[in-house]
């Protein structure tokens, strides 16, 4: 749908190829020797990269640009070939010395047949370009071909070009870290910690947010040594993950750790925090800080029996302490009742017999088996619906399998949208507990451990889309 507003741009020479200063694998360049040194930060796959397109020439998939008004173009996907191209046509560009010598090798071993000019296709039309770079990023192959995206980088994407994203809050923390300084991987795991950042939990780490504007409310020092603290403390090897930041209390710990260790101002009150007078006020509407203020109910009323007092100094009584409401995800059984909302004949024996099994185990006591089993029902259940619905495109993976009967239950009306999304976001996204490496990693791993709430929470989320696999 998208192709009608592109038009090929024929033997645009490389050096009128502009590298997007804001691209997700780039992110905030400076200017085009920036964007260049950004891109390098993945050294071994560009060299890799110049090596195939000087031996074999540039890969099929066209270049997108969008046409400026000085007959150059900014580079809207692609930015990896063309700065290969660029380092084979003038290895000078590069500023560090041992790339360059490689670059240099390459170019004078594949003299003459190095591309000066290519073909590209342009658009004036930003949502056509913004949906066709969505529809890309599918093969990595080793660098050579085009890189699979991360979360994070189409979390960046979107956001960059305002577009919804689920992930988007975190997004735009991250990117503002990115823009003054703070280097965050490209496979730093945004799923992890979008959760954890919601508003309040924003305003009480020292951010306002307001329409996808960041405000540091302490000064720019604190947001960047608070933006590198969450850089280093959630990334792949840092210590925290979501099971860290799970429930209230967690958070408001975790929150207190880092004012601490950025030397931000401590809350009034140790038991109910308050911006007050002379403090950043909050940006986050309705709901409390999670800076060690007390819990609440849920309907929404402080359970806190001391007093509290308005900025003046009125004393108010708080409201009559209620019985806090167990959460959903702590219990000590999968299933939310005594069996699961959906069943499966007796006919199909395996799938019959695991969902037999976990109605009996416990994630908090098994965790590993009940992952293990979890994972075994949802790709019998997928497979059963592809058993049952043949039209459905075939796929090769099963987080890939799980997607499409997702949109095939979708576009047949037996689940809504949301769920449909949720599904999508689950299989879809690189930290996905559906995606296969994730729960293969918990058997397979040493260093990764199933938590039991994470564990349940995904039941109460998918459970819909399997009962839809046995019945429709």
């Amino acid at each position: 749908m998208t192709r009608e507003f592109f038009a090929t741009a024929r033997q645009v020479p490389v050096e009128n190829l502009l590298l997007d200063t804001h691209n997700a694998r780039i992110r905030s360049g400076s200017d085009q020797a920036d964007c260049i040194a950004r891109i390098l930060r993945k050294p071994e796959q560009l060299i890799a990269l110049a090596a195939d397109i000087a031996e074999n020439g540039l890969s099929t998939t066209p270049i997108l640009v969008e046409p400026t008004d000085r007959r150059r173009y900014i580079v809207w996907d692609g930015n990896r070939r063309v700065t290969a191209l660029k380092l084979l046509n003038d290895p000078n560009l590069c500023s560090v010395a041992s790339l360059r010598r490689r670059f240099e090798a390459i170019r004078q071993k594949h003299a003459g047949s190095i591309p000066g000019r290519v073909d590209c296709l342009a658009s004036t039309n930003r949502e056509a370009l913004v949906a066709e770079v969505v529809k890309r990023h599918s093969g990595a192959l080793g660098g050579v071909g085009q890189l699979d995206w991360s979360a994070f980088l189409r979390t960046l994407f979107m956001t960059s070009h305002e577009q919804f994203e689920p992930n988007q809050r975190a997004g735009h923390l991250f990117l503002w870290g990115e823009q003054h300084g703070v280097e965050v991987d490209d496979d730093f795991p945004i799923t992890t910690i979008t959760r954890f950042l919601s508003k309040d939990n924003l305003t009480a780490l020292g951010f306002g947010y307001n329409d996808g504007h960041l405000i540091p409310l302490y000064g720019v020092e604190t947001g960047i040594a608070v933006v590198s603290k969450l850089n280093a403390d959630f990334n792949k090897s840092g210590p925290y993950g979501v099971d860290k930041v799970f429930t209230d209390k967690l958070q408001a710990d975790y929150i207190r750790e880092v004012r601490e260790a950025v030397g931000m101002p401590s809350p009034p009150s140790a038991d109910k925090p308050s911006l007050g007078r002379g403090a950043a006020p909050s940006q986050g509407g309705g709901g409390r800080s999670l800076t060690g203020g007390a819990p609440r109910t849920a309907g929404g009323s402080d359970t806190s029996s001391t007093p509290s007092s308005d900025p003046a100094g009125d004393p108010r009584p708080s409201p009559r302490p209620g019985t806090p409401r167990k959460p959903t995800w702590d219990r000590n059984k999968l299933f939310r009742g005594r069996s699961p909302g959906f069943s499966i004949h007796n006919s199909n024996v395996k799938a019959y017999n695991i969902l037999a099994e976990l109605g009996k185990l416990s994630p908090k006591d098994t965790p590993l088996a009940v992952a293990a089993l979890f994972r075994m029902l949802v790709e019998l259940s997928t497979a059963e619906y592809y058993r049952r619905h043949p039209d459905v495109p075939a796929r090769d993976k099963t987080h890939q399998k799980i997607a499409a009967v997702a949109r095939h239950l979708h576009a047949a009306g037996k689940i809504s949208e949301s769920l449909r999304d949720q599904v999508l976001q689950r299989s879809t996204e690189a930290n996905g507990m559906l995606q296969y490496n994730t729960l293969n990693n918990y058997m397979h791993d040493v260093n990764a451990h199933p938590e039991f709430r994470s564990l349940n929470t995904l039941w109460d989320e998918i459970e819909p889309y399997l009962a839809a696999c046995w019945s429709a």
